[in-house]
């Protein structure tokens, strides 16, 4: 289904899954780009195991090949958010990961973006998935301010 031998792709994308029905599932980071001057794409699947010694469960993604092997266009934005979670270290509770992505300490290129300093991108809508709690919350604020989120899913579970 991601990989292709006949038709080429004009851009790549990354995401992540993980079921909400098996809790013993890991968690998959998928990123797919086009194969440099053919008709293809390229696949990379990357596991995330809790407690593999590497990820210890938790995975960041920056609109970056983290794990596949090609060249590719850097955003200043995604290195500074990439740059500030190293600082920040491991999230280990929900609420750490609602102040991480509400953080505006850099202010050229800040994880929760609003058109400051050489950004010119805004965050819309942070999306925190519970698989605990079996739910997908959404935030229009700025979700380190500690508001409720403006929608909650209840994921299958």
């Amino acid at each position: 289904m991601l990989r292709t031998d006949c038709v080429g792709m004009a851009s790549g994308y990354s995401y992540n899954v993980v079921s909400t029905k098996d809790r013993a599932s890991n968690m998959y980071s998928i990123e797919v780009a086009p194969a440099e001057g053919e008709a293809r794409n390229m696949v990379s699947v990357h596991v995330i195991e809790p407690g593999d010694g590497q990820t210890d469960g938790r995975y960041n993604h920056y609109n970056l090949y983290d794990h596949l092997d090609t060249p590719h266009w850097r955003d200043p934005s995604s290195d500074h958010r990439k740059d500030r979670a190293a600082v920040v270290g491991p999230l280990s509770t929900k609420e750490d990961v609602l102040k991480f992505m509400g953080d505006t300490e850099d202010p050229e290129y800040p994880v929760y973006r609003s058109q400051t300093g050489n950004d010119v991108f805004m965050t819309t809508t942070t999306g925190v998935f519970d698989l605990e709690a079996g739910v997908l919350e959404v935030f229009t604020g700025n979700p380190a301010k500690g508001e409720e989120p403006d929608v909650i899913f209840v994921l299958p579970v």
